[in-house]
Protein backbone atom coordinates (compact mmCIF):
# COMPACT_ATOMS: atom_id res chain seq x y z
CA UNK A 1 0.00 0.00 0.00
CA UNK A 2 1.24 3.34 -0.86
CA UNK A 3 0.46 6.24 1.16
CA UNK A 4 -0.08 9.71 -0.36
CA UNK A 5 2.34 12.80 0.75
CA UNK A 6 0.12 14.27 2.85
CA UNK A 7 -0.05 10.78 4.93
CA UNK A 8 3.41 10.14 4.88
CA UNK A 9 4.44 14.15 6.19
CA UNK A 10 1.41 13.77 9.01
CA UNK A 11 3.22 9.95 9.84
CA UNK A 12 6.69 11.86 10.40
CA UNK A 13 5.22 14.65 12.10
CA UNK A 14 3.38 12.70 14.80
CA UNK A 15 6.53 10.39 15.32
CA UNK A 16 8.69 14.11 15.98
CA UNK A 17 5.72 15.45 18.20
CA UNK A 18 5.89 12.19 20.69
CA UNK A 19 9.43 11.97 20.30
CA UNK A 20 10.08 15.45 21.43
CA UNK A 21 7.06 15.41 24.14
CA UNK A 22 9.19 13.15 25.59
CA UNK A 23 11.84 14.89 26.27
CA UNK A 24 9.68 17.86 27.17
CA UNK A 25 8.64 15.66 30.13
CA UNK A 26 11.60 14.62 31.20
CA UNK A 27 13.19 17.81 31.48
CA UNK A 28 9.77 19.37 33.05
CA UNK A 29 10.89 19.90 37.14
CA UNK A 30 8.28 18.22 39.46
CA UNK A 31 5.22 20.81 40.26
CA UNK A 32 5.09 19.45 43.77
CA UNK A 33 9.39 20.83 44.21
CA UNK A 34 8.52 24.02 42.17
CA UNK A 35 5.69 25.08 44.11
CA UNK A 36 7.00 24.31 47.72
CA UNK A 37 10.18 26.50 46.41
CA UNK A 38 8.51 29.20 45.38
CA UNK A 39 6.36 29.68 48.71
CA UNK A 40 9.94 29.34 50.91
CA UNK A 41 10.83 32.05 48.60
CA UNK A 42 8.43 34.20 48.57
CA UNK A 43 7.22 33.71 52.45
CA UNK A 44 7.37 37.00 54.43
CA UNK A 45 9.47 36.65 57.94
CA UNK A 46 7.97 36.71 61.24
CA UNK A 47 11.08 39.24 62.20
CA UNK A 48 13.28 41.37 61.17
CA UNK A 49 16.38 41.76 63.24
CA UNK A 50 18.74 44.26 61.88
CA UNK A 51 22.04 43.96 62.44
CA UNK A 52 25.50 45.98 62.19
CA UNK A 53 29.07 44.48 62.29
CA UNK A 54 31.43 46.77 63.59
CA UNK A 55 35.37 46.59 64.95
CA UNK A 56 34.52 45.00 67.66
CA UNK A 57 30.95 44.28 68.30
CA UNK A 58 27.76 43.54 66.66
CA UNK A 59 25.02 45.59 67.28
CA UNK A 60 20.91 45.41 67.10
CA UNK A 61 18.13 46.99 68.20
CA UNK A 62 16.63 44.07 70.21
CA UNK A 63 18.02 40.62 70.96
CA UNK A 64 14.84 39.10 71.13
CA UNK A 65 12.93 37.55 68.52
CA UNK A 66 9.99 35.43 68.51
CA UNK A 67 9.83 31.43 67.35
CA UNK A 68 9.72 31.54 63.21
CA UNK A 69 10.94 32.79 60.45
CA UNK A 70 13.67 35.51 61.48
CA UNK A 71 15.18 37.69 58.83
CA UNK A 72 18.38 39.40 59.90
CA UNK A 73 19.49 42.52 58.23
CA UNK A 74 23.17 42.75 58.13
CA UNK A 75 25.62 45.69 57.76
CA UNK A 76 29.27 45.66 57.53
CA UNK A 77 29.91 49.20 59.05
CA UNK A 78 33.26 48.51 59.66
CA UNK A 79 36.56 48.99 57.95
CA UNK A 80 37.18 45.04 57.34
CA UNK A 81 35.49 42.16 56.47
CA UNK A 82 32.93 40.71 58.62
CA UNK A 83 30.08 37.99 58.78
CA UNK A 84 27.21 36.74 61.48
CA UNK A 85 26.90 33.08 62.22
CA UNK A 86 24.12 32.11 64.46
CA UNK A 87 24.56 29.65 67.16
CA UNK A 88 21.73 27.87 69.03
CA UNK A 89 23.73 27.12 72.53
CA UNK A 90 23.12 27.35 76.72
CA UNK A 91 26.43 28.29 76.54
CA UNK A 92 26.73 32.02 77.30
CA UNK A 93 27.65 34.57 74.65
CA UNK A 94 31.88 35.35 75.76
CA UNK A 95 32.12 31.33 76.99
CA UNK A 96 31.78 29.90 72.95
CA UNK A 97 34.99 27.00 72.31
CA UNK A 98 37.79 28.47 70.42
CA UNK A 99 40.28 26.69 68.15
CA UNK A 100 42.74 28.22 66.42
CA UNK A 101 41.09 31.74 66.88
CA UNK A 102 38.09 30.99 65.68
CA UNK A 103 34.81 29.50 67.44
CA UNK A 104 34.87 25.77 66.75
CA UNK A 105 31.96 24.90 65.34
CA UNK A 106 31.95 21.03 65.08
CA UNK A 107 30.08 20.37 68.19
CA UNK A 108 27.61 23.25 68.46
CA UNK A 109 24.48 23.60 66.38
CA UNK A 110 24.59 25.87 63.93
CA UNK A 111 20.93 27.64 62.63
CA UNK A 112 22.35 30.21 59.93
CA UNK A 113 24.99 31.93 58.43
CA UNK A 114 25.30 35.13 56.48
CA UNK A 115 28.88 34.53 54.73
CA UNK A 116 31.94 37.21 54.53
CA UNK A 117 30.73 41.23 54.01
CA UNK A 118 33.39 43.00 52.37
CA UNK A 119 33.13 46.62 54.31
CA UNK A 120 30.34 48.61 53.43
CA UNK A 121 27.81 45.41 52.34
CA UNK A 122 24.95 44.57 53.39
CA UNK A 123 22.75 40.85 53.33
CA UNK A 124 19.65 39.66 54.22
CA UNK A 125 18.52 35.82 54.77
CA UNK A 126 16.23 34.65 56.82
CA UNK A 127 16.59 31.42 59.06
CA UNK A 128 13.75 29.06 61.14
CA UNK A 129 14.73 30.12 65.06
CA UNK A 130 13.64 27.59 67.38
CA UNK A 131 13.22 28.97 70.90
CA UNK A 132 15.91 29.19 73.22
CA UNK A 133 19.34 30.66 73.71
CA UNK A 134 20.96 31.59 70.65
CA UNK A 135 24.92 33.67 70.39
CA UNK A 136 25.35 35.89 67.06
CA UNK A 137 28.70 35.75 66.40
CA UNK A 138 31.57 37.02 63.91
CA UNK A 139 33.62 33.49 63.56
CA UNK A 140 36.32 35.25 61.36
CA UNK A 141 39.50 34.33 63.24
CA UNK A 142 40.19 36.86 66.34
CA UNK A 143 36.91 38.96 65.67
CA UNK A 144 35.12 36.52 68.23
CA UNK A 145 38.11 36.88 70.86
CA UNK A 146 37.86 40.40 69.91
CA UNK A 147 34.20 41.07 70.98
CA UNK A 148 32.26 40.39 67.99
CA UNK A 149 29.11 38.31 70.21
CA UNK A 150 26.03 39.56 71.21
CA UNK A 151 23.35 37.18 73.06
CA UNK A 152 20.05 36.01 71.80
CA UNK A 153 16.78 35.04 72.90
CA UNK A 154 14.19 33.44 70.96
CA UNK A 155 11.13 33.47 72.90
Amino acid sequence: MRLGAGAGLAIVTALLLVACGEDAVEAMPEASSTASNQAVATSVPDTIVPITLTEWSLVTDSAVAPPGSVLFDVTNAGTMEHQLVIVRTSLAANALPVSGGAVDVANLEVVGEIGTLPRGDRDREAFLLQAGAHVLICNIPGHYEAGMRLGFTVR
